[in-house]
């Protein structure tokens, strides 16, 4: 994966998507980074990028401590929609 001009909010975004959970930067580090990171399996092997692999790629290569924790988060939630007439 390379990113460029990437904030730490995006690249938790990016990971959060692909991992299927929330992501929340508590860095305090602000401004925008260039991001360079291997995601190929130790063994050499094509396979899915997992979780493992993704959380080992940014302890390991930029130095980011991902972890689990609990926390408020903010969302949206759509409760209701209707359907409108529109004249052509």
């Amino acid at each position: 994966i390379e990113a460029t001009r990437y904030t730490l909010a995006q690249l938790a975004d990016v990971f959060a998507r692909r991992m299927d959970r929330v992501i929340v930067n508590q860095t305090g580090m602000e401004g925008e980074y260039d991001f360079t990171l291997d995601l190929t399996p130790a063994e050499g092997r094509p396979s899915p990028v997992d979780q493992s692999l993704l959380l080992g790629a940014l302890r390991q290569q930029i130095g980011l401590d991902v972890r689990a924790a609990r926390t408020a988060v903010d969302y949206y939630v759509i409760d209701g929609a209707e359907k409108r007439m529109t004249v052509n």
